[in-house]
């Protein structure tokens, strides 16, 4: 009987990057292929890149499974989301910033990346106005691996919000989380907190018959004593669409003021300890 070998992870590693290299040297020899070649070499990259694909999904319950389910269901209903918020983000970059402003994004809970990368794709350069620099968060590595993979663009993190510093992001973005989350009033406070311009939410308006995972139902008076900038209520493609009475709301709060007002505050009862 033979025995059962461990293989070290390093070697591993080395041969995959030996591979890889070689690998490159060949596909730059794509362009001298014909075309009925080149269609057989496509759809053997297309099975490799499946492979890898596969390779990097982890199969957690906190996934959707299977990882095509993963990929282009849940990853399309993210894209969607952030697609929806797209028209008062640009409203808000046009107002209040300039074309040259390299400028800095968060996505909290920002799942499988593909919500995250519709900004990537949008404001990686200053093509399409200010360009944006995208960091996403979640407070999870079971998707760590499939971000990095995916989309190399987005500096992608495993931290909690309530750790995360004050007023690091100029925009902050928060898509289907916060009917997830125990207190709701006190996660929007941090988004707030660590934003430094205007914080975008969005999630289901009023949710009646609500979905196992959401633990709450929410509307306009979550957001009562926060700056707004603006509240839609709307039906989203990502959200029941042939049930016209199921909609989502986004909600953009404008946080410069309230920064301003946390220090305010923060000051005086410092004076008022030192009095």
């Amino acid at each position: 009987m033979m025995e059962s070998r461990t293989v070290d992870p390093k070697t591993t590693k080395d041969a995959l990057i030996e591979k890889m290299a070689e690998l490159q040297e060949l596909v730059r020899k794509v362009p001298q292929l014909k075309d009925a070649e080149f269609n057989d070499v496509a759809a053997a990259w297309q099975g490799l890149v499946d492979t890898l694909k596969d390779a990097v999904f982890d199969p957690n319950p906190r996934n959707k499974l299977p990882r095509p389910d993963f990929e282009y269901g849940w990853g399309a209903q993210s894209a969607q989301f952030m697609i929806d918020c797209i028209p008062e983000f640009h409203a808000i970059l046009k107002q209040y910033y300039l074309r040259k402003d390299e400028l800095k994004m968060l996505d909290v809970g920002a799942g499988s990346g593909a919500g995250s990368n519709i900004i990537t794709l949008l404001h990686s350069d200053h093509y399409i106005y200010s360009k944006i620099h995208v960091d996403a968060v979640d407070n999870t590595p079971v998707r760590q691996r499939w971000v990095k993979t995916m989309y190399p663009k987005i500096n992608y993190m495993v931290a909690d919000l309530f750790n995360l510093p004050d007023k690091q992001w100029d925009f902050v973005f928060c898509n289907a989380v916060i009917e997830h989350v125990p207190e709701p009033r006190k996660f929007c406070e941090h988004l707030v907190r660590v934003c430094r311009g205007f914080a975008f939410v969005l999630a289901p308006y009023k949710e009646i018959n609500r979905i196992p995972s959401h633990v709450n139902t929410l509307d306009e008076s979550l957001f009562k004593g926060f700056k707004m900038a603006s509240f839609r209520v709307f039906g989203s493609m990502a959200w029941h669409p042939g049930i016209p009475a199921d909609k989502c709301f986004l909600a953009v709060i404008d946080c410069r003021k309230w920064c301003q007002q946390l220090r305010s505050t923060a000051k005086e009862r410092i004076e008022k300890y030192w009095k």
